[in-house]
């Protein structure tokens, strides 16, 4: 049965699945932007912590290994996102498929 593009924007499955979406997004990109949010606030408010040297008679500064967690968190947040996507939000999009015989 061929459905028009109304009846597909308009049926349960096809706006669960746009719901779902919006809201793995939404919630990510916080993440992220909170994320950035506190490392940059952090070394603008507390620059002389940042610059000190992780240890004693280090040239490593604290800012490294901070940096560095960041990126990690960021790559971590790249995997969960893909994680939920393959899990969750591709199954919506079978369904959505097989409900509207696309």
């Amino acid at each position: 049965m061929s459905y028009s593009t109304q009846e597909i924007l308009q049926s349960p499955s096809f706006l669960a699945l746009l719901k779902a979406r919006r809201n793995v997004r939404i919630t990510m990109t916080l993440l992220s932007l909170s994320s950035y949010a506190f490392f940059v606030g952090g070394i603008v408010l507390y620059k002389d912590w940042f610059a000190s040297p992780i240890v004693d008679g280090s040239s490593i500064p604290v800012g490294i290994p901070a940096t560095i967690l960041v990126i990690i968190f960021m790559v971590t947040l790249q995997y969960i996102y893909t994680k939920i996507s393959d899990d969750y939000l591709d199954v919506l999009q079978a369904k959505v498929k097989k409900e509207l015989s696309l």
